[in-house]
């Protein structure tokens, strides 16, 4: 791919200018997102031309945002990792209203186009009964000033609410054909600001005595360089208050980056904290302590059923799409409907389509996990038995299958599914994560254990900081250590 001492001086210029850590491995999308930029700002679309103006002493403004833009696609939905948001219900809040004040103040870091702030708006509003009596702030920051623009705009669509309860979407949301836009109650409740993590200024670094009570960081720190990552973390350590929270996705954990916090488990999760710890939130121990993670809250076995690919930013609300007639029903619009994330239209056409007419493998799964996106785990477990009778060597059937069993408790049958898929494909190491989580649930420690070190023999030839096939942004290390917490 070009010149190997072009690309390495590019990622270390990206790196310099925003603490992204980009391997060789990753210099085919570092190219991808470059000439993205130079469209962006009607410039040569080649590398040698991109060089030139990117590795001069200082961009200009419109430069630094372009890049900013194209290098940092985030890719979130409205109460992802649950967990972080009942610990500030059941231990954080009714902390605070011990020490009779009625003040709270929330960073969410990395905030992306806004599905995380807004969420914890909306938890709020649903978990504190006397809410108005509060003073609240949320501040929500990002380097990437075209999802804080979308951020700012709270129009989402349906991808954005996958596994959010229906009550919720009509009391909080307006429905616009097939958009949704945020109720102005909970947009008042938080303030969007650009930052970047590697170079910003903190906000209260150094106060203690106003710090944040809770910091939220989640699947962010995985971008960045170990070293960057020990310095940003030191910067929030600075700015939480003198016991304050700090909350990162469970697949970012590690104690040498954390060293100055003191991490505890609560519930299905291991968090962090800058002072003394409740006498019921106890300290981590290394061994010995079983993690209980239900396999649909893990992010291997409840990741993304699709890759969704970046889009512009909503400009306002999109035109109604034209009607499809119904004897235009056919396969390729159940595959254009999910591919749009239109799960109830995906579902619609299969429902409506002539019973005679017949249906490919790959349409069905599309309107199985469609089903499961809007909580009707039933009929996508039905259809996943009728797709594993007629095709009994596809991994992925027997994957999701098991997801759709973890919804609904059936951890024996869901582990069964998963050592099929693993039968089939046994390298696949999210099926072979969650049989091992599955195992845990079931008390089968001897099982389990072995199922955890034959994952991390899998995983022995990448290096810590190596990211995961298949995995989400898990880097080698995050999953040994969690591996080892587990054991």
């Amino acid at each position: 791919m070009g010149n190997d001492r072009l690309y390495k001086s590019l990622s270390e210029k990206i790196n310099l200018l925003f603490g992204i850590h980009l391997k060789k491995g990753d210099w085919k999308s570092m190219e991808n997102s470059l000439l993205r930029t130079a469209k962006l700002l009607n410039r040569k679309q080649s590398i040698e031309d991109i060089s030139g103006w990117l590795l001069k002493p200082a961009l200009s403004e419109e430069e630094y945002h372009a890049l900013a833009t194209n290098l940092t696609i985030g890719e979130t939905y409205f109460f992802r990792e649950i967990t972080g948001l009942t610990l500030l219900a059941e231990e954080i809040i009714p902390e605070i209203r011990k020490s009779n004040r009625k003040t709270l103040n929330i960073w969410s870091a990395g905030c992306s186009s806004g599905e995380e702030p807004y969420s914890i708006a909306i938890f709020l509003k649903e978990n504190l009964p006397d809410i108005s009596k509060w003073d609240i702030k949320i501040m929500a920051t990002d380097l990437n000033n075209e999802a804080l623009s979308k951020a700012k705009r709270a129009v989402y669509r349906p991808w954005s609410f996958r596994g959010l309860r229906e009550d919720l979407l009509k009391k909080y949301f307006i429905r616009h054909d097939k958009i949704l836009e945020l109720k102005p109650e909970i947009k008042s409740m938080v303030h969007f600001s650009n930052l970047n993590l590697v170079k910003g200024d903190f906000p209260y670094s150094h106060d203690s005595a106003n710090g944040y009570d809770v910091i939220f960081c989640r699947n962010v720190l995985m971008y960045f360089s170990q070293p960057v990552i020990k310095q940003i973390t030191e910067k929030f350590y600075q700015s939480l208050s003198s016991e304050g929270y700090m909350i990162i996705s469970q697949t970012e954990l590690s104690v040498d980056i954390f060293n100055l916090f003191k991490r505890f488990k609560f519930k299905d999760g291991f968090f962090f904290r800058k002072g003394a710890l409740n006498n019921h939130l106890k300290p981590s121990a290394k061994k010995n302590n079983v993690l209980e993670v239900p396999l649909s809250k893990t992010r291997a076995i409840k990741k993304p059923i699709r890759h969704v690919k970046k889009t512009t930013a909503l400009p306002g609300m999109d035109k109604p799409a034209p009607a499809k007639k119904k004897d235009r029903i056919n396969s390729l619009t159940i595959m254009e409907s999910f591919s749009a994330s239109d799960f109830q239209e995906c579902i619609r056409l299969f429902e409506s389509r002539n019973p005679e007419g017949g249906i490919g493998e790959e349409e069905k799964f599309c309107v199985a996990k469609s089903y499961a996106n809007l909580g009707n785990n039933e009929k996508a477990g039905r259809l996943m038995k009728e797709l594993i009778a007629k095709n009994s060597t596809n991994p992925q059937f027997y994957y999701f299958y098991a997801s759709v069993l973890s919804e609904e408790g059936l951890w024996q049958e869901a582990e069964q599914n998963l050592v099929k898929a693993l039968y089939l494909k046994p390298d696949f190491l999210p099926a072979r994560f969650n049989r091992f989580l599955a195992l845990k649930k079931l008390n089968n420690v001897k099982s389990a254990t072995k199922e955890g070190d034959n994952l991390l023999s899998d995983i022995s030839t990448y290096d810590n900081n190596d990211l995961l096939p298949d995995m989400e942004g898990m880097t080698a290390g995050s999953l040994r250590e969690m591996i080892d917490l587990m054991q």
